[in-house]
Protein backbone atom coordinates (compact mmCIF):
# COMPACT_ATOMS: atom_id res chain seq x y z
CA UNK A 1 0.00 0.00 0.00
CA UNK A 2 2.78 2.42 0.93
CA UNK A 3 4.66 1.59 -2.30
CA UNK A 4 1.51 2.33 -4.27
CA UNK A 5 1.08 5.66 -2.50
CA UNK A 6 4.71 6.62 -3.11
CA UNK A 7 4.38 5.74 -6.79
CA UNK A 8 1.22 7.84 -7.06
CA UNK A 9 2.87 10.82 -5.39
CA UNK A 10 5.99 10.53 -7.56
CA UNK A 11 3.65 10.46 -10.55
CA UNK A 12 2.04 13.69 -9.34
CA UNK A 13 5.45 15.35 -9.00
CA UNK A 14 6.44 14.25 -12.52
CA UNK A 15 3.03 15.17 -13.89
CA UNK A 16 3.20 18.72 -12.57
CA UNK A 17 6.75 19.12 -13.89
CA UNK A 18 5.80 17.75 -17.28
CA UNK A 19 2.72 19.98 -17.45
CA UNK A 20 4.90 23.00 -16.64
CA UNK A 21 7.27 22.06 -19.44
CA UNK A 22 4.46 21.42 -21.93
CA UNK A 23 2.74 24.73 -21.21
CA UNK A 24 6.10 26.50 -21.59
CA UNK A 25 6.56 24.84 -24.97
CA UNK A 26 2.99 25.72 -25.95
CA UNK A 27 3.61 29.37 -25.15
CA UNK A 28 6.85 29.30 -27.12
CA UNK A 29 5.08 27.73 -30.11
CA UNK A 30 2.30 30.32 -30.03
CA UNK A 31 4.83 33.12 -29.78
CA UNK A 32 7.25 31.77 -32.38
CA UNK A 33 5.04 30.16 -35.01
CA UNK A 34 1.67 31.88 -34.66
CA UNK A 35 3.29 35.26 -34.17
CA UNK A 36 1.53 35.97 -30.91
CA UNK A 37 2.39 39.40 -29.61
CA UNK A 38 4.44 39.25 -26.44
CA UNK A 39 2.68 41.48 -23.92
CA UNK A 40 1.48 41.36 -20.33
CA UNK A 41 -1.93 40.14 -21.50
CA UNK A 42 -0.49 37.19 -23.41
CA UNK A 43 2.45 36.25 -21.19
CA UNK A 44 0.81 36.59 -17.77
CA UNK A 45 -1.66 33.66 -17.88
CA UNK A 46 1.06 31.26 -19.03
CA UNK A 47 3.52 32.42 -16.40
CA UNK A 48 0.88 32.22 -13.67
CA UNK A 49 -0.20 28.73 -14.71
CA UNK A 50 3.39 27.49 -14.76
CA UNK A 51 4.02 29.12 -11.37
CA UNK A 52 0.98 27.36 -9.87
CA UNK A 53 1.93 24.01 -11.43
CA UNK A 54 5.43 24.30 -9.97
CA UNK A 55 3.87 25.00 -6.55
CA UNK A 56 1.90 21.78 -6.94
CA UNK A 57 5.07 19.95 -7.90
CA UNK A 58 6.84 21.27 -4.83
CA UNK A 59 3.93 20.32 -2.55
CA UNK A 60 3.87 16.74 -3.82
CA UNK A 61 7.65 16.57 -3.41
CA UNK A 62 7.22 17.78 0.20
CA UNK A 63 4.45 15.24 0.75
CA UNK A 64 6.55 12.38 -0.68
CA UNK A 65 9.28 13.23 1.82
CA UNK A 66 6.73 13.24 4.62
CA UNK A 67 5.40 9.81 3.60
CA UNK A 68 8.97 8.47 3.42
CA UNK A 69 9.50 9.63 7.03
CA UNK A 70 12.09 12.20 5.90
CA UNK A 71 9.96 15.30 6.22
CA UNK A 72 11.12 18.75 5.30
CA UNK A 73 10.67 21.53 7.86
CA UNK A 74 6.91 21.83 8.42
CA UNK A 75 6.83 25.45 9.64
CA UNK A 76 9.04 26.67 6.81
CA UNK A 77 6.89 24.94 4.21
CA UNK A 78 3.67 26.15 5.79
CA UNK A 79 4.97 29.71 5.54
CA UNK A 80 6.12 29.13 1.95
CA UNK A 81 2.68 27.94 0.90
CA UNK A 82 0.97 30.80 2.71
CA UNK A 83 3.25 33.17 0.81
CA UNK A 84 2.59 31.34 -2.49
CA UNK A 85 -1.15 31.58 -1.92
CA UNK A 86 -0.94 35.30 -1.18
CA UNK A 87 1.26 35.94 -4.22
CA UNK A 88 -1.16 33.98 -6.42
CA UNK A 89 -4.11 36.02 -5.19
CA UNK A 90 -2.25 39.29 -5.74
CA UNK A 91 -1.23 38.19 -9.23
CA UNK A 92 -4.82 37.28 -10.13
CA UNK A 93 -5.99 40.64 -8.80
CA UNK A 94 -3.27 42.58 -10.64
CA UNK A 95 -4.02 40.77 -13.89
CA UNK A 96 -7.74 41.44 -13.54
CA UNK A 97 -7.11 45.13 -12.96
CA UNK A 98 -4.74 45.25 -15.92
CA UNK A 99 -7.30 43.56 -18.19
CA UNK A 100 -10.01 46.01 -17.17
CA UNK A 101 -7.80 49.04 -17.72
CA UNK A 102 -5.88 47.83 -20.78
CA UNK A 103 -6.92 47.77 -24.39
CA UNK A 104 -4.63 45.33 -26.15
CA UNK A 105 -5.72 44.35 -29.63
CA UNK A 106 -5.36 40.60 -29.99
CA UNK A 107 -6.51 38.26 -32.71
CA UNK A 108 -9.34 35.84 -32.00
CA UNK A 109 -7.02 32.85 -31.57
CA UNK A 110 -4.94 34.76 -29.05
CA UNK A 111 -8.00 35.88 -27.10
CA UNK A 112 -9.14 32.25 -26.96
CA UNK A 113 -5.70 31.07 -25.83
CA UNK A 114 -5.37 33.79 -23.18
CA UNK A 115 -8.89 33.10 -21.88
CA UNK A 116 -8.28 29.35 -21.76
CA UNK A 117 -5.01 29.66 -19.87
CA UNK A 118 -6.41 32.29 -17.50
CA UNK A 119 -9.34 30.03 -16.60
CA UNK A 120 -7.07 26.99 -16.40
CA UNK A 121 -4.79 28.91 -13.99
CA UNK A 122 -7.77 29.75 -11.80
CA UNK A 123 -9.04 26.16 -11.78
CA UNK A 124 -5.56 24.83 -11.00
CA UNK A 125 -5.22 27.37 -8.17
CA UNK A 126 -8.56 26.29 -6.66
CA UNK A 127 -7.62 22.64 -7.15
CA UNK A 128 -4.31 23.16 -5.34
CA UNK A 129 -5.32 25.43 -2.46
CA UNK A 130 -9.03 24.99 -1.77
CA UNK A 131 -11.21 22.23 -3.19
CA UNK A 132 -10.12 19.01 -4.80
CA UNK A 133 -11.42 19.12 -8.36
CA UNK A 134 -9.45 16.25 -9.87
CA UNK A 135 -10.77 12.75 -9.35
CA UNK A 136 -10.12 9.46 -11.09
CA UNK A 137 -13.11 7.35 -10.06
CA UNK A 138 -16.42 7.80 -11.88
CA UNK A 139 -18.43 7.74 -8.64
CA UNK A 140 -16.29 10.55 -7.19
CA UNK A 141 -16.76 12.63 -10.34
CA UNK A 142 -20.53 12.08 -10.23
CA UNK A 143 -20.68 13.24 -6.61
CA UNK A 144 -18.50 16.25 -7.43
CA UNK A 145 -20.81 17.31 -10.28
CA UNK A 146 -23.81 17.00 -7.97
CA UNK A 147 -21.98 19.12 -5.33
CA UNK A 148 -22.46 16.36 -2.78
CA UNK A 149 -18.81 15.83 -2.06
CA UNK A 150 -16.50 18.81 -2.18
CA UNK A 151 -13.36 17.75 -0.39
CA UNK A 152 -10.54 20.06 0.79
CA UNK A 153 -7.27 19.54 -1.03
CA UNK A 154 -4.37 17.69 0.56
CA UNK A 155 -2.36 20.94 0.71
CA UNK A 156 -5.21 22.73 2.47
CA UNK A 157 -5.57 19.93 5.02
CA UNK A 158 -1.80 19.77 5.51
CA UNK A 159 -1.06 23.46 6.04
CA UNK A 160 -4.22 25.52 6.43
CA UNK A 161 -6.78 23.45 8.36
CA UNK A 162 -4.54 22.18 11.13
CA UNK A 163 -5.05 23.83 14.46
Amino acid sequence: MKKELNATIRGLVRGHLLASLMFSLTFYALYRYWEMELSVVTFFPYALLIFILLQGCYFWYYYSKKIAKRPLDYTFNQNIFKLFRLVNELLFLAYGIYLISGNDNLSTIHVIAVTFYSLFSLVEYINLYYIRLSYTKAQDIKRLVQFKWLKPTRLRREFFLKG
